[in-house]
């Protein structure tokens, strides 16, 4: 326990200077006992693992036209300002986050003694923190950055001899659309207030499935967690 203690206070001042975040907890009531949460985890034991997120979320880090989110996740800040799609997807164009080190987290994480990392590869904005051939909407394609993060973080865990995950925010992707919420009320209906059911099966089908299956070939991750709490 000890040793999660210290590797999560470095990894979460490391990620504050590369991705910055707020580090309270998400409001009441925003994901209850996190229902339906899928994670496959390869044969890995839970307990010896660290968590690590980025995004063009890091770039408002909590605040909106000055609207300060004093509470919750930052990552929230598209949903909770209801910021239109092309909007937030111009925050792409000012992610560059140069010092960036992969084997520098894995080496903190290696020496704490953990025995494997789970990144963020795609989060509810519906920006891949990955190439992906299926949109332009990916941390290559839309950044100056234009370096694969996952890809790095993958070869760096190996060469490690740490096992590599990837979380995947299923149900909630605020840049397309995907019909009239989920269960818990979070999906975009300010840019697409006549989405249908229907819109969240071709989603599924022809975007989501494709992108895991992207992840699946050109990482092979050894932990997948899917989070999807309301489909």
């Amino acid at each position: 326990m000890k040793k999660l203690f210290i590797v999560s206070c470095l990894l979460t001042g490391l990620c504050g200077h590369l991705f910055p975040r707020c580090s309270t907890p998400p409001p009441r009531g925003r994901n209850p006992n996190r229902p339906g949460n899928n994670a496959s985890h390869g044969g890995v034991r839970p307990g010896s693992a660290c968590s690590s997120t980025g995004g063009l979320y890091a770039i408002p880090a909590g605040v909106w036209k000055k609207n300060v989110h004093p509470e919750g996740y930052s990552e929230w800040i598209m949903f909770d300002e209801k910021i239109p799609v092309k909007e937030y997807a111009r925050l792409a164009g000012e992610f560059n986050p140069v010092k960036f080190d992969a084997k520098a987290w894995v080496a903190i994480a290696a020496k704490a003694g953990m025995k494997y990392m789970v990144f963020t590869a795609k989060y509810s904005d519906g920006f891949s923190m990955f190439k992906s051939g299926l949109t332009d909407f990916d941390i290559v394609d839309a950044t100056p950055f234009k370096r694969d993060v996952t890809g790095e973080l993958t070869a760096a865990c190996r060469a490690a001899g740490l096992k590599f995950g990837c979380y995947y925010s299923c149900d909630r992707d605020w840049h397309r659309p995907q019909g009239p919420e989920n269960a818990y009320k979070q999906n975009n209906t300010w840019d697409f207030p006549d989405s249908k059911r229907e819109d969240f099966d071709k989603y599924f089908r022809d975007f989501l499935m494709p992108q895991v299956e992207e992840l699946l070939v050109n990482y092979r991750p050894d932990i997948l967690w899917f989070d999807g709490i309301g489909m």
